[in-house]
């Protein structure tokens, strides 16, 4: 045996040892076991206990609490016609109501009703002035003021204040209160003195402790210190609010040296028992290490052990193993990825059009991965009212939901709040099934996920061609939920209205395609001008412009192969489903006759002025993953749609490659000089969700994260 593995050859001794003798030491085990069952349940049990006692106690305070926000909101307790200063007395009944809220609770002191449109507030004790009561209660621990933290309430909140009229700091547990149409009119404030939630929890514990109450940034709400020692804090977070409830108890001293001592003899005869039994089993560990040595040897052939240098045997092996399975991992991990990244990109192929003359094309490239051979498709749209960060959850588990009757797909969007789904099936009977199977799924998912959910759907129709066609019947769908309103499902045959004989001018579009094929510049202005006339001198529907603009779009990719394959063009023509009016698409497609005859527009200062303010927006706070568009837009006073077609017109580019770029160069920084993980880079650069980030890397750098990483390590 080599001189060098003897320090490890000692650590399998003596491990060996120990395993033989395994009942020598469940005989002292037993024997302190016995010891530490009585401390633990006298002294940690019973602060188990405790903690619980006080938990449930205050989830029940908290219950009880809410039961009276319900009974305020269902009593009605200020008519809505009322006014203080024309019914003064009206306001005795106000406050002889909430002060029988008020009597039998020991866990807060005053109940303070407010609304937003009247000039009054009131409490158990009396009618304020809405200025002189907000002028008398300060905030504490932050710089938002009282008064515009409760206009702006959307959820149950609590506040650390100091309330000039109690004169006492006070815990300002707050309820949004609602009107017929769930909006928030006002605010139910119950306010809990310092010294009052100190008496209550002090009738709850019989022995000294120590508390702090949190909210959930981190603000102190209350706080009792005594001079007490103790190795154990017990945290929870209290039911149905943002608290955090942290409280430590007197340690007693229940297991003294006196029992430690006891023990000596006992562990001094057992030492010696291993002794003499280790000097008979050294020639069975010299057998036994024999393996282990000739594993080390195999991992030194692939270089996990440094030469000449000091190497644990067994810790060398673990690690190679550990590293081994990591990489596999990340394999594992990457390789998902890539595969639902190419079929997301062929799935939004057949959403734009223009790519795939048949099935069977679609079939050669695709091969089994993506299964649409079923004769009939229904398209949906799902609209998300806030930006959600789990939506690859969300849309899994609607797929799998809809696996159990037919074939579907899910689809990302160039909108941060949209997903598509694509339907398909053989039997027309399913139709119903797939509908009624959405329609009950919407307000399962609303819960689920804390969303408003919209659904746009399409008719159904056969053929994988005309998948683009139930695209924007799904759009149009969707669309009429400014009619409709949010948390509904729209159905396109519930919309649709039949198309006069004028709709959609055959002629014309077949000179233009012959145009677009041949090349010609003048014969293809001429044709594009004759389709924006039409569209702007007859009353068609919006549908139907989307159609036709859809029709020219599909006809310039066709001819012209390396415009197709840009994703960014992709990107925008499933824009144009999102377009709610025809003038808007006449601008687009005018926008697309500009791009293929490269003219390339002037800009006034004015227009370079708002473009350095987007970069230094996009700059400054891009990297947060609650960054859009839509914030860029409000943040400098423009139309969404007016600021991506200036940035685009002035700049050559359009303004989500931008930002990704941005993105994408801080990921890079992240990547060459820290360690973190990809997912935890992903939230750093305004990902919520790594697989879309990682997607989105490999559009633009041509490698995975990992890769690049690799490169600097």
């Amino acid at each position: 045996m080599k001189k060098s593995h003897n320090t490890w050859f000692v650590n399998f001794l003596i491990s060996y040892i120990l395993i033989t003798l395994i009942p020598l030491l469940g005989l002292g085990a037993l024997y302190t076991y016995n010891l530490y069952k009585v401390y633990e349940e006298k002294v940690i049990d019973a602060e188990k206990g405790d903690v619980d006692f006080i938990s449930s106690h205050l989830a029940n305070e908290l219950g009880k609490i809410k039961d009276i926000c319900d009974q305020i909101h269902l009593s009605e307790l200020v008519p809505y016609d009322y006014s203080f200063e024309t019914k003064p007395l009206y306001a005795n009944k106000i406050k002889t109501t909430l002060r029988t809220f008020v009597i039998p609770s020991s866990f807060y002191d005053d109940v303070y009703y407010y609304e937003y449109d009247d000039e009054y507030l009131y409490s158990n004790t009396s009618t304020y002035k809405k200025e002189l009561f907000f002028a008398n209660v300060h905030a504490l621990g932050t710089d938002t003021s009282f008064s515009s933290s409760m206009d702006n309430i959307q959820t149950a909140s609590s506040y650390y204040v100091f309330n000039s009229f109690l004169n006492s700091k006070v815990i300002m547990l707050c309820f949004p209160l609602y009107n017929y149409s769930h909006s928030v009119k006002g605010v139910i404030m119950f306010a809990i003195k310092d010294s009052s939630f100190d008496r209550y929890i002090s009738s709850l514990v019989n022995h000294p402790y120590s508390y702090e109450l949190k909210d959930s940034l981190g603000n102190l709400l209350s706080s009792h210190k005594e001079a007490i020692e103790s190795e154990r804090s017990y945290s929870f977070e209290v039911l149905g609010t943002d608290w955090c409830f942290s409280i430590e108890f007197q340690d007693e001293k229940l297991f003294t040296s006196e029992d430690f001592f006891a023990l000596i003899p006992f562990f001094i005869a057992l030492l010696i028992i291993l002794v003499l039994s280790g000097c008979a089993i050294v020639h069975f560990t010299r057998h036994n290490y024999e393996p282990i040595e000739k594993l080390h040897n195999k991992v030194k052939e692939i270089g996990a052990v440094e030469e000449g240098g000091k190497n644990d045997e067994f810790k060398v092996i673990e690690g190679t193993i550990n590293k081994l399975n990591s990489v596999n991992e990340d394999l594992k991990q990457e390789l998902v990825t890539l595969q639902e990244e190419k079929v997301n990109v062929e799935l939004q192929k057949l959403v734009t059009g223009g790519f795939y003359k048949s099935y069977e094309e679609f079939k050669a490239v695709n091969g089994d991965r993506i299964d649409l051979s079923g004769k009939y498709f229904i398209f949906t749209i799902v609209h998300f009212a806030e930006v959600c960060s789990e939506m690859e959850d969300f849309a899994i588990k609607v797929r799998t939901s809809l696996n159990e009757i037919c074939n579907n797909y899910y689809i990302y969007t160039p909108f941060a709040r949209r997903l598509y789904f694509i339907s398909n099936f053989d039997d027309k009977e399913k139709e119903v099934e797939i509908k009624k199977r959405l329609v009950s799924l919407r307000p399962e998912m609303e819960v689920e996920y804390g969303n408003v959910l919209t659904l746009g759907l399409s008719s159904t129709k056969s053929g994988i061609l005309s998948i683009p066609t139930l695209m924007l019947e799904a759009s149009s769908s969707l669309n009429y939920r400014f009619i409709k309103g949010k948390g509904t499902t729209i159905f396109f045959d519930d919309i649709s209205e039949p198309s006069g004989d004028e709709s959609y001018p055959k002629s014309s579009m077949d000179n233009l395609k012959k145009a677009i094929v041949s090349h010609s510049q003048d014969a293809i202005e001429y044709g594009l001008d004759d389709f924006l006339n039409f569209i702007d001198e007859h009353p068609i529907s919006l549908f139907e412009v989307k159609g036709i603009c859809f029709d020219i779009l599909q006809t310039f990719m066709l001819s012209n192969p390396d415009i197709r394959e840009k994703s960014n063009l992709r990107d925008e023509i499933l824009k144009l489903s999102d377009m709610g009016t025809a003038s808007e698409i006449v601008e687009r497609i005018r926008a697309y006759r500009k791009r293929t005859e490269k003219v390339e527009s002037e800009c006034t200062s004015a227009d370079l002025e708002i473009i350095e303010k987007v970069k230094m927006e996009v700059n400054k706070n891009c990297l947060d993953c609650n960054f859009s568009v839509q914030l860029i837009a409000d943040n400098i006073g423009i139309n969404v749609s007016k600021l991506s077609s200036l940035y685009s017109n002035v700049t050559g580019e359009c303004l989500v490659y931008y930002i990704s770029s941005v993105r994408m160069n801080e990921a890079r920084k992240l990547l060459e000089t820290t360690e973190l993980p990809i997912k935890e880079i992903s939230s750093k650069v305004g990902y919520y969700n790594v697989s879309s980030f990682i997607r989105r890397f490999r559009q633009i750098q041509g490698m995975s994260p990992g890769d690049y990483r690799k490169m600097f390590s």
